[in-house]
C-alpha cells in the first residue's frame, strides 16, 4: 500500500474483477469485435481531451507510427481476449491473461537491461504455475 504503483495495480485488479464479468456480459449480449469497438471508442474519445492537456500535438505526432502499431496490437490483444471470455470462466481467463507479464519481465531483461531480474523471477514463476494449474485443471 506505500508504494504506489503497487498500490494502483490493486486497484485497478480490483476494477478488472467488477468489469471482466460485465465485459463478458456485454460480449453474450452482442458479439465479441461490436462490443471491444464501442468499449474501446468510448474509452477513446474520453482519453482524447487528457491526451492533448497533458502532451503537446508535436509530440504525438512525432511518435505516431509507434502509436498506430501500439493501437494495432493492442486491438489485436483486445479482439483474442474477448473470444476468449466467452469461451471459458471469466476469472481462468482474466489470471491467464494477466500472466502476459511474463514477457514484459523478460523483454525489459534482454532488450532494455533492467537489472535485479532475481527480485521478479520468484513471482514470475509463481504466475507460470498458477498458469500452468489453470490450464491442466
Amino acid at each position: 500500500i506505500k508504494d504506489k504503483g503497487s498500490f494502483y495495480v490493486l486497484i485497478v485488479a480490483f476494477i478488472w474483477s467488477i468489469t471482466a464479468n460485465l465485459f463478458k456480459q456485454g460480449i453474450i449480449g452482442s458479439n465479441p469485435i461490436f462490443f471491444s469497438v464501442m468499449v474501446y471508442l468510448v474509452i477513446s474519445i474520453i482519453m482524447i481531451p487528457i491526451i492533448f492537456k497533458r502532451h503537446n500535438i508535436s509530440n504525438i505526432k512525432s511518435h505516431f507510427n509507434m502509436l498506430i502499431i501500439l493501437g494495432l496490437a493492442s486491438a489485436f490483444m483486445i479482439s483474442t481476449a474477448s473470444y476468449a471470455i466467452i469461451s471459458t470462466i471469466v476469472p481462468y481467463m482474466i489470471s491467464l491473461k494477466r500472466s502476459s507479464i511474463i514477457f514484459a519481465i523478460f523483454f525489459g531483461y534482454f532488450f532494455f537491461k533492467e537489472k535485479n531480474i532475481r527480485n521478479v523471477l520468484l513471482g514470475t514463476a509463481i504466475m507460470l504455475v498458477g498458469g500452468i494449474l489453470i490450464t491442466v485443471f
